[in-house]
């Protein structure tokens, strides 16, 4: 069984910068070996409700086999079944 893996937002890098991060960490590849976001989720516009300006406490989308829930502190990475 594949536990949750956390990964937190650094004051230097937007939600998608982190959301990328974590994804090629828990995969072991680099950045650029993984699938472009935008397949999955309109990057700029999670930047946008979550830098927090906007009432969004979170989103949850798929990206490269994880469910990921994104906030604008962390980013939470479940394995898909």
């Amino acid at each position: 069984m594949e536990f949750a893996t956390v990964h937190m937002v650094d004051d230097n890098e937007t939600v998608v910068e982190a959301v990328v991060g974590a994804v090629a960490t828990a995969e072991t590849r680099d950045e650029i070996e993984i699938p472009p976001i935008h397949q999955s989720v309109d990057g700029d516009a999670l930047n946008t409700l979550l830098n927090g300006s906007h009432d969004v406490s979170s989103v949850e989308f798929s990206y490269c086999g994880y469910r990921v829930e994104a906030t604008p502190d962390e980013v939470r990475l479940d394995p898909l079944e």
